[in-house]
């Protein structure tokens, strides 16, 4: 998702399905400052070992059970390279349909974004 697209989150695979895969534009609250929801892409799974970017301390990082781990489709970015795994329970929903800009308008899933799983390097059994 672009600066600036509209789209439509679905919070029903969320808080139903619980269904999170790698790829996914979520919408969640902030692990900084809860008021603030953040829209980023779920980089890692569960399992999954992630190379980290600074300000990260540690050049990689096991993501633990029952968190993600997420970044922004732009480089500078408050993701988890800031603030580490994020727990399921803070996302709220998930990007099910862009409908702004009218030439993207369709499945997020047609979109790709080059940063996408670059990061990760092990991946769950």
């Amino acid at each position: 998702m672009l600066w600036r697209d509209v789209g439509i989150f679905d919070r029903f695979s969320v808080h139903t399905l619980h269904s999170f895969n790698r790829g996914d534009i979520v919408a969640l609250k902030s692990p900084d400052d809860a008021k603030y929801e953040l829209v980023k892409r779920i980089v890692g799974v569960e399992g999954d070992v992630v190379r980290t970017r600074a300000p990260y301390p540690q050049p990689e990082v096991r993501v633990p059970q029952g968190h993600i781990w997420v970044e922004g489709d732009a480089f500078h970015t408050r993701d988890s390279n800031m603030f580490g795994p994020v727990p399921l329970g803070l996302v709220d929903s998930k990007l099910a349909f862009i409908i702004w800009p009218y030439w993207r308008f369709g499945s997020p899933t047609v979109l790709s974004s080059p940063r996408t799983y670059s990061s990760v390097f092990s991946r769950r059994v």
